[in-house]
């Protein structure tokens, strides 16, 4: 087996439509599920119980009445998890009718992605490769339930698809892979000729930020963008967004050398990336549900050593002309958003509203918020718009809380050398002053956005990055479909 751009492809399509891949159906079978999650009281202590063929039972403690959308969709996976301990060849999951189906079927799509992606096919007989059918059933089935099911099931292959691209080593997720791949799957999953495109050989070539990150490769950093329109709408007058991916398909730290294990997970430094894709999927799929124009980038890089790495104290020039001293070969993520922004901003010109930046880029965040809370930061910290974002991130399980971005952040990430440098020098509020770096190269007047999730996606220290237990990464796919549909 010959893991390249052909294996990647087929792999991923597979991933993207678990309906598909499991059979899904919601026709009765004419038996009672196998495996249900029934609601019991205990005393003063309400339990969810998972029970299975194999007398398994596990206890999760709440309410019917407080579980949410995501704890739904969570439970729900932990069921489909524990489903394929006993290895059923049909697995018939029963939905309670009181719950979301969405959420669940969305749960049960996660739970079923196994983590085993380079494991050589077994040679017994008779080896299991997960259930040929998967059954949905409930008390009353309509076609309500089962529209339901299916868009559970949807958003949980675009789930599972940013989960696994995180897992992929460097060596097979290469650079041009990645963007081969990414312009791929937007052309498979729409029947219509989606707009997509990169830059010009010359515009690349003016982009020394991403150049110099990607520089030791030998190769280009490549920069893909996937423009999503609305139907039926007058394209002169609606405004346009920018979503811009960090897409380190590999971060060794560069010259400034990651150590004590902290390059282990380092290949998942593209979930920015990844969230920013699979987002611009389900709007190719169901580009009536997109609020307004919008153009989903992905810079595409790979921070190595070598011969030609990039070196601290090198000044680099920006696509809009800008010079940068490099401080720190390891704050790379935020040269490679840099050089995007300012080239699709240009692109898209004075239509443009505001510009969201999607990266693993710091771990201070987690500092503050811990490991399941992204960092969300705002040029001017428009309440409204935060308040939005943090709303809907907890609905949909993706949850966001904000750090100010201040005159401060933005005056530290000034240099009496050249414009600007990549790093404050301090020690401290380096979520604050990598965003405000960034946010430099957003044209003024426009609304900009960023979304610091490094250790939301799981990406340091865990060679499961993305894929341990069934459960989501809570990484911005959920909250970029949320705060950008209708």
């Amino acid at each position: 087996m010959k893991f390249g751009l052909a294996w990647l492809k087929t792999e991923a399509l597979r991933i993207l439509d678990p309906a598909k891949t499991f059979n899904l159906s919601f026709s009765w079978p004419g038996e009672p599920a196998q495996y249900a999650v029934h609601f019991t009281e205990d005393g003063e202590k309400a339990r969810y119980a998972f029970l299975s063929p194999g007398v398994r039972l596990g206890m999760v403690t709440g309410t019917l009445e407080n579980l949410t959308w995501a704890g739904t969709r969570d439970l729900y996976a932990s069921l489909a998890r524990k489903a394929l301990a006993d290895k059923p060849k049909r697995l018939l999951i029963y939905v309670h009718n009181e719950v979301d189906a969405e959420a669940a079927a969305c749960g049960i799509a996660l739970g079923l992605l196994s983590p085993e992606i380079y494991k050589s096919p077994s040679k017994e007989k008779d080896a299991y490769t997960g259930p040929s059918a998967v059954f949905l059933q409930t008390v009353a089935p309509s076609p309500a339930f089962e529209r339901a099911g299916r868009d559970g099931f949807a958003l949980g292959g675009l789930l599972n698809l940013q989960r696994w691209l995180g897992a992929q080593s460097p060596n097979v997720l290469t650079v041009d892979a990645y963007a081969d791949l990414a312009l791929w799957l937007a052309r498979a999953v729409t029947a219509e000729t989606p707009a997509l495109s990169e830059p010009s050989a010359a515009d690349l070539a003016h982009m020394g930020l991403i150049q110099a990150v990607n520089r030791a490769t030998g190769s280009s950093p490549r920069v893909v963008l996937i423009r999503v329109r609305r139907p039926g709408v007058n394209r002169r007058r609606e405004p346009v967004r920018l979503v811009v991916g960090k897409g380190m398909v590999m971060d060794t730290g560069g010259l400034s050398v990651k150590v004590d294990n902290h390059m282990q997970g380092m290949n998942a430094d593209m979930m920015g990336s990844a969230a920013t894709l699979c987002a611009a999927l389900h709007f190719l799929r169901h580009p009536e549900r997109l609020e307004t124009e919008t153009v989903f980038a992905l810079g595409i890089a790979d921070n190595r050593i070598g011969p030609e790495a990039y070196c601290t104290e090198d000044v680099l020039r920006a696509y809009d002309g800008r010079t940068v001293r490099v401080l720190n070969t390891d704050a790379e993520g935020r040269l490679v958003l840099a050089d995007v922004v300012a080239y699709a901003a240009l692109q898209i010109g004075r239509r443009l509203s505001r510009v969201t930046t999607v990266a693993t880029l710091t771990g201070h965040a987690h500092l503050v918020f811990g490991d399941a809370t992204a960092a969300v930061l705002a040029r001017d910290n428009p309440r409204p718009l935060l308040d939005a974002l943090e709303d809907a991130g907890a609905a949909v399980g993706d949850p966001v809380a904000r750090l100010p971005v201040t005159k401060e952040h933005f005056a530290l990430m000034e240099d009496a050398k050249a414009d600007l440098k990549n790093l404050s020098g301090r020690k401290e509020m380096g979520a604050q002053t990598g965003a405000a770096f960034v946010m430099h190269f957003v044209p003024k007047g426009v609304e900009a956005v960023h979304l610091d999730i490094a250790r939301c996606a799981d990406n340091e220290g865990n060679p499961k990055a993305g894929l341990a237990e069934g459960l989501p990464v809570h990484a911005g796919t959920s909250l970029l479909i949320a705060v950008h549909g209708v």
